[in-house]
Parts: C-alpha cells; sequence; structure tokens
C-alpha cells in the first residue's frame, strides 16, 4: 500500500511539472522522413560489418550487425550493441555484445560485455574511421572503419597459486565496415 502511493505521488508530480519539449535540431526533416525511414531499415537490416574472428581454433571470418545511439548531441558518446555471425566456428557461432563507445575525430573506443555460448566477456575495443576526417561535434559523417575488439574472459582470476599471470584472452576480432556517424 505504502509502495502504491508513493508512486502516485511521484507519477501525480511529474505529470503536473511536464512540459513542452523544443526539437533541438539536430537532423533537418524537410520532406526527407520517408528517404530516413528506409534508409533506417536498410541500415538495421544489412550487415555493417564484416571480418575476422581470432580464437585459439584459428581464423573465421565473422559477419556483423552492428548499432549505436548517441546520448549527448556532440554524437561522442554512445550506445553500441552488435549482434555477429561465426559460420565456420563450433564454440563461437552467434555472439552479442552490448556497451558504451567514446568517439571523437576519427578515432573511437569502448568497453562492453559480450556473450556468445562459450560464455560471458568483457569485450574492449578501439577503432577508427576511414579516411579519418574532422567533423563538427553532432555533425553526421557516413564513414567506413576498421575496428579491434577483443574477448576478453569474465573470471579475472590469476591463473594458480603464486602466479600472476591472468585469465587468457579468449579471441580478438577485427571487422571492417561502416557507420553514420
Amino acid at each position: 500500500m505504502r509502495t502504491t502511493a508513493c508512486f502516485l505521488a511521484v507519477t501525480l508530480t511529474l505529470a503536473t511539472r511536464a512540459t513542452f519539449a523544443r526539437a533541438s535540431g539536430h537532423l533537418p526533416l524537410d520532406g526527407a522522413t520517408p528517404a530516413l525511414v528506409a534508409a533506417g531499415a536498410v541500415a538495421v537490416v544489412l550487415p555493417g560489418e564484416a571480418g575476422v574472428f581470432l580464437d585459439r581454433g584459428g581464423a573465421n571470418f565473422d559477419l556483423g550487425w552492428s548499432w549505436q545511439v548517441p546520448f549527448t548531441a556532440s554524437f561522442r558518446h554512445r550506445v553500441a550493441g552488435s549482434l555477429d555471425w561465426v559460420p565456420s566456428s563450433a564454440t563461437h557461432r552467434v555472439g552479442g555484445r552490448l556497451g558504451y563507445r567514446y568517439a571523437r575525430g576519427g578515432l573511437f573506443a569502448g568497453f562492453g560485455v559480450s556473450l556468445d555460448p562459450s560464455g560471458f566477456m568483457w569485450a574492449p575495443e578501439v577503432g577508427i574511421k576511414l579516411p579519418p576526417r574532422k567533423v563538427e561535434d553532432g555533425e553526421i559523417d557516413p564513414a567506413a572503419h576498421v575496428l579491434v575488439r577483443a574477448e576478453v574472459a569474465s573470471d579475472l582470476r590469476w591463473s594458480g597459486e603464486g602466479s600472476s599471470r591472468l585469465a587468457p584472452l579468449r579471441a580478438v576480432t577485427i571487422l571492417f565496415g561502416w557507420t553514420i556517424f
């Protein structure tokens, strides 16, 4: 009962404090809404990256779908997610990643978590846009990119008594792809 009363009080407070939103003008939509929707649908369906997945079993072809959503007006800070398909690998056939990415100029770096049938891993990444161009903050900059992602075991325990070696690197992925900003 007390939780319901608190929920209603917060909801009522937020409802009475609401104001009208103002458009920020980041994306000009001068009659381009159908084209923007069509481009967005194509971007979601088509693979955005292809490359090589390297693990103890060798090198395998990797096909990836990657999406990122900026959460600042400068487009520097982004939530990044991806789905990777490695058709010739028995242990890493399909995997997903969710993380944070910071981009500045032609460089970007991020950190996230990755999950595939072999388990949960940490997934740091670094990349560069091709060609690396200087663009203004908040500007859409379609470009190709090269991305290197590591998959590090999530159980960062020491590998033995008295040993100072961390758990091993599970895999490295090198991808070539495209991005919108």
